[in-house]
């Protein structure tokens, strides 16, 4: 036999080999012969079988009977295990609260939950009825008083559905929250018997939300909003960046206990952050459609950053502060909040409007002039990702962030506006240059990232869009290493922006050619002094980050001591080496913007 007859017969055979072991995992994921893959229940089967305790074993070694009619007594005791098999205390001897359960019957306890909870009344005249067969109405009706009966804004559009049926309310629930879409879609089928089936896939579809009700110790004040997410493979805790986007189901409840779900896409972003050492990461998820989520506006997409370099997970909340007192445009809402993945606690995490375009956010004309009208650029110095286009400019480099699939003949057009740009920039002259760029965003966007010293500012993260011919400054985005987050013994930059002195912004991309010049600095100086208030407020005694660390500092203490993440880690070269407490590092913070203000302040009135 030849070394290509060889080749091929054990490639051959590597592939039979891996068909044999893929085809064994899906067994051992899931027994039963009457549960295809590409069966609308395959997930809520698996997820039922894996979920601890599992939920179902099936009718037998080899049968789950997906067809088969759910019966009360099968209905409630999934529902029950669903929610972790909570104990109920047991009724007095002759005191059962229905006639047809015994004590020794496989569904007591669930029954007995089930009541104790207001989940069912029975069926009347004292009995439970638990062979009859659960019909969708009384179905979701259980699943609704399980989740606490959360009101819901309109109702289901379904014609057999009444406003006054008694799971009126139930139905608009498990409607809005993508439980169920109905039999079709005008009709609920109320009355129809609920098959075993449906009944695995209806929790599937509300699994995030009994990790909502599971997950958090009760004892602690709901601080800040609880995000849970509940991947399709229950293995969002394990996921890395080429993942891509998976499928999940979020479950976001606020400070005053309301509480949304839907169903998302959810993925690891990030590039340092993304890296598989760094266990902590930093998500985005998006929704099928936009939605308005805690306040932060109307938003498809969305961003969980972890400020995992950040010891103190102040630096993003404070830059994004002094973003707003400056008047930078399309700054991002934001607001902290724990996350659980797939049950698991992560800690605290910071949830951002990411920088996008659309109306809420950056209004950009992506059509217009054929697609060679706006844009959106990242400065991207060295960094390559798949499905990027890149482009150098004036000698600096730049990721094409919008249109996102940029043609070719957009890149010719994008990189002449900005060539156009650096000529006008090269001249100095203020006449010129404001032809091109809006120069108050420039001068936003540059004082923000000068008293920040932003590590990044020369590298990446850092935003320009053109909109009607003129070229802004920002939004701002990504602030973990700034402000003497810094390592000052990995090179120049990590030197010069760990010091609280002198200045470093004005040698970074498009400033190198207007940071210096007397009428860009004059504007830069009297716009600090109009907020120098603010900014001596940032590490001052009682001012803006004590009273942040102050007010989270629940969430804070939880995302080292109950998510377990080590406070002492040190995870990229370029991050400042943590101090061991927490304590510790916060009062570096404060003080290093103490300190950055004095220097400021000197420097400009010393001009």
């Amino acid at each position: 036999m030849n070394r290509t007859i060889r080749a091929l017969a054990l490639g051959v055979c590597a592939m039979l080999l891996l068909a044999l072991l893929a085809g064994a995992a899906l067994a051992a994921e899931q027994p039963f012969a009457d549960v295809r893959e590409q069966d609308y229940f395959y997930d809520a089967v698996c997820w039922a079988l894996r979920h601890a305790p599992p939920i179902t074993a099936g009718t037998s070694q080899t049968s789950f009977s997906p067809d088969d009619v759910c019966t009360r007594a099968q209905a409630v005791t999934f529902l029950w295990r669903a929610m972790g098999c909570p104990e109920t205390a047991q009724a007095p001897t002759g005191a059962e609260p229905f006639s047809d359960i015994g004590a020794q019957s496989w569904y007591h306890e669930a029954v007995l939950w089930a009541v104790a909870q207001g989940i069912t009344q029975g069926t009347g005249q004292g009995r439970f009825s638990p062979a009859l067969g659960c019909t969708r109405a009384e179905l979701v009706t259980f699943l609704h008083r399980a989740v606490g009966a959360p009101a819901v804004t309109g109702g289901a559009q379904f014609e057999d559905v009444r406003a006054d049926d008694y799971f009126a309310a139930a139905v608009a629930w498990a409607a809005a929250n993508g439980v169920t879409q109905g039999a079709d879609e005008i009709h609920f089928a109320p009355d129809g018997r609920c098959t075993r089936a449906q009944m695995v896939s209806f929790l599937y579809r509300a699994r995030s939300l009994f990790d909502a009700l599971l997950s958090g110790p009760d004892e602690l004040p709901l601080v800040v909003p609880r995000i849970y997410i509940s991947t399709r493979a229950g293995n969002g805790t394990a996921l890395q960046k080429e993942d891509d986007y998976v499928n999940a189901v979020i479950t976001v409840t606020d400070v005053d206990g309301s509480r949304q779900t839907a169903p998302i896409r959810v993925k690891v972003r990030g590039h340092s952050t993304a890296h598989t050492w760094v266990e902590k990461k930093a998500y985005t998820f998006k929704y099928d459609k936009k939605q308005t989520l805690l306040g932060l506006g109307k938003g498809k997409k969305w961003a969980l950053l972890a400020n995992t370099f950040d010891p103190t997970l102040l630096r993003n909340d404070m830059a994004n502060a002094i973003a707003r007192e400056l008047g930078l445009a399309h700054t991002s809402n934001h607001r902290y909040v724990e996350l659980w993945m797939d049950g698991s606690f992560r800690g605290c995490y910071d949830l951002f409007e990411p920088v996008q375009v659309n109306k809420e956010h950056v209004n950009l004309d992506l059509e217009g002039n054929d697609g060679k009208k706006d844009f959106m650029l990242e400065l991207e110095v060295s960094r390559m990702e798949a499905g990027v286009r890149y482009l150098t400019a004036g000698g600096i480099r730049f990721a094409i962030t919008e249109p996102e699939d940029a043609t070719g003949e957009q890149s010719r057009y994008i990189r002449q506006t900005m060539e156009t740009v650096f000529d006008a920039l090269r001249t100095g002259d203020e006449t010129a240059i404001r032809r091109v760029i809006d120069v108050p965003s420039f001068v936003r966007y540059y004082l923000l990232n000068e008293f920040l010293k932003t590590h990044d500012f020369n590298f990446s993260s850092v935003y320009f869009y053109c909109k009607d011919g003129l070229l802004y400054a920002g939004p701002a985005w990504d602030y973990d290493l700034s402000a003497g987050n810094s390592n000052p013994n990995l090179d120049e930059h990590g030197a010069q922006t760990a010091s609280p002195e002198g200045l470093y912004a004005n040698g970074c991309n498009l400033y190198v050619y207007l940071a210096d010049l007397p009428w860009f600095r004059a504007q830069v100086k009297a716009l600090y002094l109009a907020h120098a208030e603010f900014f001596a407020s940032l590490g001052a005694d009682g001012g803006f980050l004590a009273a942040e660390r102050e007010t989270y500092a629940p969430v804070f203490a939880r995302n080292y001591a109950e998510a377990g993440w080590s406070i002492k880690t040190w995870y990229v070269a370029g991050q400042k080496k943590p101090l061991a407490t927490y304590e510790e590092n916060f009062d570096y913070l404060k003080d290093w913007c103490a300190r950055r203000c004095s220097y400021l302040d000197a420097l400009f009135a010393a001009e």
